[in-house]
């Protein structure tokens, strides 16, 4: 923290009347100090603690834990527990530009766990969290998270075991368990019930006196205080069913569902209320469900034979029950709630514009800068309201989350004498991918999205694909890959817009590791003195099942800060390795 005093020396002095007079020597940048205007600088005099620490190379983190246990066996019971203390304190500051990145993070929990169980056969188990968060006003600060489980053996009970399933069913358990989970990562503010003011913006200041010469920062509010903003809480339930078939098939079958309420929402303020910030509160309101399902199976034939089958998948969706906007009358489409979270939103792609004459003659679609409507080419838009205009109004959510709700994975091992051979299986489903037109779009420079500045970067390359099949007079195909071509981004903005034209199945399956080995006869080994010599021979990345062919699908996948969701990131890597285990 830094503060700029007001500097004076004594301009005038009259004795007789003992009055006198000061000159002001830092009433404007330069005088008579050198140095600029900002803060800190000693130059312009400031009414307020300002920020001027630089960067700071150095950075801290102290926690302090305490844990007290409790564990006993009394015949055939079983109690145990433990009570846990922590407190975190986290400070790397970096270049400091705002008073929160100078205070540490800090947080506090107390937790703690009972368990009872009765044989191995039956468990009861309740735990909880009391934790605290600095985000929040100290009314709302610390959270109560409470939770239990219970498991029943049920191949254990006598009754099970005098049966005759028992030699069918080898083992069965039930489990399943309810809680109460908070989350206070819910924003990048730090402080919710703290305003954040900026005393510096140069972009809301005034420029004073002669030419102008002497100018001051003005004050605009980043942010307002809100102490009723709170932990988002998620009320978590999970049931499952374990069991294994013949000593040889093991099955874990898991539902659940997680309710997330309160979550933090940006309200819908209009503009005549004049706030220069925008307004959040614990509105919104979401259901999440889905299975985790494992199916491993091993079994030896003879004394040369064995195979072991491994196999898992998972299914997770979550859809908004509340979400805070506009009433949109009869235009449903447009509502977020009742919708997937992730959901994507955009324009329903018809085909392309014949021609001019086409685009002229159908609804309105100006996007960009320049005022300029589709030409022939461009990516025909749906009227969804049938206003006779392509706007915002015209979005719907379009295909499914990026984030795939269904992966799984599989393989198999099998041995035979002295040969093993085994295969690893990824796959992903109900996935949707999105081309990012604004990326891969030949000859437009988007430093915005690939450059991070406005003073390097070059026009994006042409993908062959794209060459082969896009529009032009000569190709007038309204279905080609590509839309018509442009080198600049308001040339080509109607097909910047997001829409169904840029979507594509993420559904794949990849053969992602392979090795074959041989492990050498004992009678070889004994000549050369080895316990063991194996020589194997893998590969990973070695196939993959996709329709879409342009890239590697995964890329548009997941997320990368220099080049997000782009078909130019680094593409995944096929590997060979040969090798020899010895063993001396």
């Amino acid at each position: 923290m830094t503060y700029n005093p007001f500097y004076y020396t004594v301009n005038t002095y009259d004795r007789a009347t003992n009055e006198y007079t000061l000159f002001w020597l830092n009433n404007r940048a330069g005088l008579p100090f050198g140095g600029g205007a900002a803060s800190g600088s000693n130059t312009v005099p400031t009414e307020y603690l300002a920020i001027s620490a630089g960067d700071r190379a150095s950075s801290s983190f102290i926690q302090m834990q305490g844990i007290v246990s409790y564990d006993r066996i009394f015949g055939d019971h079983n109690v145990n527990g433990s009570l846990v203390v922590n407190r975190q304190q986290n400070l790397n500051p970096g270049t400091v530009n705002n008073f929160a990145q100078i205070l540490p993070n800090r947080n506090l929990t107390y937790a703690g766990s009972a368990r009872y169980g009765f044989r191995n056969k039956y468990n009861l188990q309740f735990d909880f969290g009391y934790n605290g968060s600095e985000r929040f006003d100290p009314s709302h600060r610390f959270g109560f998270f409470p939770s239990i489980s219970a498991g029943w053996v049920i191949n254990k009970e006598q009754f099970w075991e005098n049966s005759s399933i028992s030699s069918i069913i080898t083992m069965l358990k039930l489990r399943g368990s309810y809680g109460l989970a908070g989350n206070d990562d819910i924003s990048s503010q730090r402080f919710f019930y703290i305003s954040n003011v900026n005393l510096e913006n140069t972009g809301a200041g005034a420029s004073f006196g002669t030419n102008n010469a002497y100018g001051r920062p003005g004050v605009t509010i980043n942010n307002y205080p809100n102490p009723e903003i709170s932990w988002e809480i998620s009320k978590i339930s999970n049931y499952a069913i374990e069991f294994t078939l013949f000593n040889s098939l093991d099955f874990i079958g898991e539902y659940w569902t997680r309710k997330t309420r309160d979550i933090l929402q940006g309200r819908q303020i209009p503009n005549s209320m004049g706030l220069e910030a925008g307004l959040s509160s614990n509105l919104g309101d979401a259901t999440s469900r889905g299975m985790d399902l494992t199916l491993n199976y091993r079994k030896l034939f003879g004394k040369d034979l064995s195979i072991s089958l491994m196999s898992n998948g998972t299914y997770a969706a979550g859809k908004y029950d509340y979400f805070e906007e506009p009433d949109y009358g009869n235009e449903y489409w447009r509502r977020r709630t009742g919708q997937y979270i992730g959901q994507r939103w955009g324009y329903i792609a018809e085909r392309l514009f014949v021609d001019d004459k086409e685009a002229a003659a159908s609804p309105t679609q100006i996007f960009g800068t320049s005022g300029l409507g589709a030409r022939g080419g461009d990516i025909k838009y749906r009227d969804v309201n049938s206003d006779g205009i392509i706007n915002s109004a015209d979005q719907v959510p379009i295909g499914l989350p990026s984030s795939p709700q269904v992966t799984y994975g599989f393989g198999v091992t099998i041995n035979y004498k002295n040969i093993d051979l085994g295969l690893r299986f990824t796959g992903q489903a109900r996935a949707t991918l999105y081309m990012y037109p604004e990326v891969i779009s030949p000859f437009v420079r988007d430093f915005a999205v690939q450059d991070g500045s406005n003073i390097v970067g070059a026009p994006t390359q042409i993908l062959s694909q794209f060459a082969d099949d896009h529009w032009s007079e000569n190709n007038q195909n309204l279905y080609a890959l590509y839309p018509r071509l442009g080198t600049a981004r308001n040339e080509i903005a109607n097909n910047l817009e997001s829409s169904t034209w840029w979507l594509r199945s993420g559904n794949l399956l990849r053969l992602k590791f392979a090795e074959l080995g041989y492990t050498l006869p004992e009678r070889w080994l004994k000549k050369v003195s080895f316990r063991n010599a194996r020589i194997y021979f893998s590969g990973t990345n070695l196939l993959r099942f996709s329709s879409f062919k342009l890239w590697e699908p995964e890329l548009s996948l997941s997320n990368s800060s220099s080049r997000p969701f782009s078909a130019f990131n680094y593409p995944l890597l096929r590997s060979f390795n040969l090798g020899i285990n010895i063993q001396l």
